[in-house]
């Protein structure tokens, strides 16, 4: 077994380091309280769990969770980029008859935290809502996920301005790693664990893990919290 000594200025690094991300966090979360039009947790006093699906591409997964939701009468919100309204224009039409949300993920999936002018941003989101109006006929609920949660405090301003709503998470699946899933008990348990934290919250998921088991038990978590 090897024995790593770090010394004095190594170990003051790593504090500084934490320090700084600690209060980058803290920031964050009072930027996005004090805009008010960001989501990511609810009235703690609600036993309610908002689940969301970050949709870039379809995997062959999404109407097996289409048919889950509907198993479970459970309606989710399916934020969507812009492959994804042109590539499947029917499980578009599908999520919305059968009654869930679709919101905007933008259309090319960029950094939007690096987005500094609020044309180039609405740009992301126009052409989706573009897409979904001639889908459905419908205006495009203003819901908006920023890629990969990234943001800045400009851009929550910008959201607000075009009339949306950011929504983030409080709880991921971490289902993007395809290579390393939890078994369907281990995805019950950490749903349920986490759901004592927090009586209204978002559990957010991507449709590209192929077993639909996973969902079956955060369906039937989601009953119990």
């Amino acid at each position: 077994m090897k024995v790593h000594i770090f010394g004095k200025k190594q170990v003051l690094y790593v504090v500084l380091a934490i320090i700084l991300l600690c209060i980058g966090m803290v920031c964050a979360l009072r930027a996005v309280n004090r805009l008010g039009a960001a989501l990511y947790v609810g009235d703690a006093n609600q036993k309610e769990i908002y689940i969301t699906f970050d949709a870039g591409f379809e995997n062959g997964n999404t109407e097996r969770i289409l048919d889950a939701l509907k198993k479970h009468g459970v309606k989710a919100t399916f934020f969507l980029v812009g492959n994804y309204f042109e590539t499947q224009p029917e499980l578009v039409k599908r999520m919305a008859e059968e009654g869930h949300t679709i919101g905007n993920h933008t259309y090319s999936h960029p950094d939007m935290s690096k987005i500094g002018d609020i044309q180039s941003f609405q740009i992301e989101l126009q052409k989706n809502e573009a897409l979904y109006r001639d889908i459905l006929g419908s205006e495009m609920p203003k819901l908006y996920r920023p890629p990969q949660g990234k943001f800045c405090e400009e851009n929550l301003k910008m959201a607000q301005q075009l009339g949306y709503s950011t929504v983030f998470w409080s709880l991921a699946y971490v289902d993007w790693y395809t290579d390393d899933q939890p078994t369907p008990e281990q995805a019950f348990s950490k749903l349920l664990q986490n759901g004592k934290k927090w009586a209204t919250r978002s559990a957010t998921l991507k449709p590209i893990v192929p077993h639909r088991k996973h969902l079956e038990h955060v369906l039937s978590a989601k009953r119990k919290l």
